[in-house]
């Protein structure tokens, strides 16, 4: 679990990953395989990568936002300029708590959401006008493979301001 995200932390990135709770014993399993021992104060490993935080995360569970980011005081402050969605809309009934969760996390006006998943013949292009009503800018990003599709999702703005 948590694949790009680790591989991102091993390159310098700043990384949070998120999942369900029965979940996330795995990824901080992988994190540890990928970084050993665990960081410093600073976040950083023994070879001096950023070391991924692990956090459980329901999508949209506003009352979970503050773990997210834990030094903001202020959950409606715990934005990301750029999320990572990886394989996650396959179930169409878990669409709006989905784009609930980008909705709290993405930075609005700069921030972008990458959600790339594979084409499983369950109607998944139906995200993309969910995520469109939700008020996002979707552009689909054309890809080698017909079998995988990567979205960028920006937050929609008239005028200067975000809708």
């Amino acid at each position: 679990m948590g694949l790009l995200g680790l591989a991102l932390a091993k390159h310098g990135a700043h990384v949070t990953l998120t999942d369900l709770p029965h979940v996330t014993p795995l990824t901080r399993q992988n994190v540890q395989r990928n970084f050993g021992g665990g960081s410093d104060d600073d976040g950083v490993d023994a070879a001096n990568h950023s070391y991924p935080r692990v956090v459980d995360y329901m999508w949209g569970n506003a009352d979970q936002l503050a773990n997210l980011l834990p030094h903001q005081e202020d959950a409606a402050t715990a934005l990301f300029p750029v999320v990572l969605a990886a394989d996650c809309v396959y179930e169409q009934q878990h669409y709006p708590s989905l784009l609930c969760a980008l909705q709290q996390t993405v930075v609005p006006g700069i921030g972008r959401a990458y959600v790339c998943y594979k084409r499983r013949r369950l109607r998944q292009e139906l995200f993309q006008a969910a995520a469109r009503e939700a008020g996002w800018v979707v552009e689909e990003v054309a890809m080698d493979d017909d079998d995988y599709c990567l979205l960028v999702l920006e937050h929609a703005v008239d005028d200067g301001q975000v809708l």
